[in-house]
């Protein structure tokens, strides 16, 4: 499969950018428990890994499989992070959305015995480079041959996909980790879809996590949303890693919930690789007559007593949007202090 872009520079001069896209898959087991994807390196091509599906395959025994991915960061540095832990019984499969990565990108299999099948696309971005010579009209006849001064082609304006991904590597915006967590059925992935603007007229629960990139005011928001079920929640854990801001979402039509969210909250502020991260909790379903106030909501999970971070509850409604910006202007507001 591929893409052409067609684009006009300034001076008229037709570009053409191409991407291409092939099948990914490879296996990952005890016996070959790592797979780096790398390309040739060359100035026109850009090589692109596009993770979509992480499943166990045939003979999964039951125990814990944790996948663990090693790229780039946006300072160019080598940094690993967790992207699915399944489970043969309970969470045999996660889809990963569109998780784009630039080559090199090392798959390893951090534990478990397999087999672990990942699979995605290959993205490769080339672009045609043209020459544009400007040629004197005929009656200039005046100037004879052996005085015309040679000229050299002039190299037209970059402006396909590939000096887009160029000028946003030069200058890239501070990419941020947000881990959105709550009980199942809260709205976290209705949340997620109305902060990349997407189609929210299908949700379905989350049965691994979801994860989307957000710009906003100069940052890149990279918010993995983890599925809130019971079975799921010990899966949390191997997420904290690197979080620079916690997101919770919860129900505040569910009233009889409000002990559990209550607790399951006291316990992620208690974790300490989640130790002085901020956090903002999403009072979300305010749309509903049924729904409590945040402030209701404050008082009965005691975040007055939060001491050792900054919070903050803010009233929302994933369905309609109400709410939602104001919470993530303040998340890019307090990430900027804490990154000071």
């Amino acid at each position: 499969m591929s893409i052409l872009e067609d684009e006009t520079s300034d001076s008229g001069v037709d570009s053409r950018s191409r991407l291409e896209s092939y099948v990914f898959s490879c296996e990952l087991s005890s016996e070959v428990p790592f797979y780096t994807f790398q390309a040739d390196e060359d100035e026109d091509v850009e090589h692109f890994l596009e993770l979509r599906t992480i499943c166990l395959g045939d003979g999964a025994k039951e125990e814990n499989n944790l996948v663990e991915v090693t790229a780039m960061n946006h300072q160019g540095k080598k940094t690993s992070v967790p992207v699915a832990n399944l489970n043969i019984s309970c969470l045999p499969m996660v889809s990963l959305g569109e998780f784009e990565l630039m080559a090199p990108v090392t798959l390893r299999l951090k534990s478990g015995s397999g087999p672990v099948t990942v699979s995605g696309l290959h993205l490769v971005a080339t672009e045609n480079e043209e020459s544009e010579i400007s040629d004197d009209d005929d009656d200039d006849d005046d100037v004879s041959e052996e005085e015309m001064p040679s000229v050299k082609p002039a190299k037209k304006k970059q402006k396909g996909l590939l000096s887009i991904l160029r000028k946003l590597k030069s200058a890239p915006d501070q990419e941020i980790r947000i881990l959105l967590l709550g009980l199942d059925n809260g709205g976290k992935t209705t949340l997620l879809k109305q902060l990349a603007s997407e189609d929210i007229s299908h949700i379905t629960p989350t049965q691994g996590f979801n994860i989307k990139s957000v710009q906003s005011q100069g940052f890149k928001l990279n918010v993995w949303d983890i599925g809130g079920q019971r079975k799921i929640r010990p899966y949390w854990r191997n997420y904290f890693e690197n979080t620079d801001m916690l997101i919770y979402v919860i129900d505040s039509a569910d009233r009889k919930r409000f002990e559990e969210t209550g607790q399951e909250l006291a316990e992620l502020l208690d974790e300490e690789k989640l130790s002085g991260v901020p956090v903002l909790i999403f009072a979300n379903k305010q749309d509903l007559l049924t729904a409590a106030p945040a402030s209701e909501i404050a008082e009965g999970l005691n975040l007055h007593t939060i001491r050792d971070r900054i919070w903050q509850i803010q009233s929302c409604s994933a369905l309609t949007g109400e709410g939602v910006q104001d919470g993530m202007n303040w998340v890019c507001k307090n990430i900027t202090a804490k990154k000071k």
